[in-house]
C-alpha cells in the first residue's frame, strides 16, 4: 500500500498535467483581441462625471460618484486624494469600477474630511480597437 504522501503527490502531478494539457489545448483555440486597454484622455474624463462629498453621518468618508457619459463602458482603478498637510491617501478599486454608458456607481475613500481635502484625481480607461479613438464593450460581439 502507498503511503498517503507519494499517494497526494501523485495526485497533485496528475491535476497539473491534466491542468496543463487544458490550458494548451484551450490556448490553441483562443481568438486573439484587438483590443487594448487605454487610459481615458483628458477630452474623454470630460465626458465623465465626477462628483465627490460626504454624507452627514460620514464626515471621514469621502464619496466618490462616476457617471460614464461615453458611448463604451468605463473601467476606474482608482482614486489619488491630496490633503492640505501634504500628504496623498490612494485608493486602488479591486476589482475595478465598471460603468456602462449613462450609468453611474459609487466608491469611498475613508479618512478624508472636508478641512483636510486639497484635491483628488480618479483614474479611468476603456477598451479600445486597434483602429479606433473610441471606447468599445470588450464583451460584446468582436467582429
Amino acid at each position: 500500500m502507498p503511503s498517503p504522501k507519494l499517494f497526494l503527490l501523485n495526485l497533485g502531478l496528475t491535476v497539473l498535467m491534466c491542468s496543463n494539457q487544458h490550458t494548451l489545448a484551450w490556448g490553441l483555440f483562443e481568438k486573439k483581441s484587438d483590443l487594448t486597454e487605454t487610459e481615458l484622455s483628458s477630452a474623454e474624463m470630460a465626458q465623465v462625471e465626477i462628483m465627490a462629498g460626504w454624507a452627514p453621518e460620514a464626515n471621514e468618508t469621502l464619496i466618490f460618484s462616476v457617471k460614464n457619459k461615453l458611448v463604451g463602458p468605463i473601467s476606474c482603478s482608482g482614486a489619488n486624494v491630496r490633503l492640505k498637510n501634504g500628504k496623498t491617501v490612494k485608493r486602488g478599486l479591486l476589482p475595478k469600477l465598471y460603468v456602462l454608458p449613462s450609468n453611474s456607481k459609487q466608491f469611498t475613500v475613508s479618512g478624508v474630511t472636508k478641512e483636510t481635502l486639497q484635491d483628488y484625481s480618479v483614474t479611468c480607461s476603456c477598451s479600445k480597437k486597434s483602429d479606433s479613438k473610441v471606447c468599445v464593450n470588450p464583451l460584446s460581439d468582436k467582429k
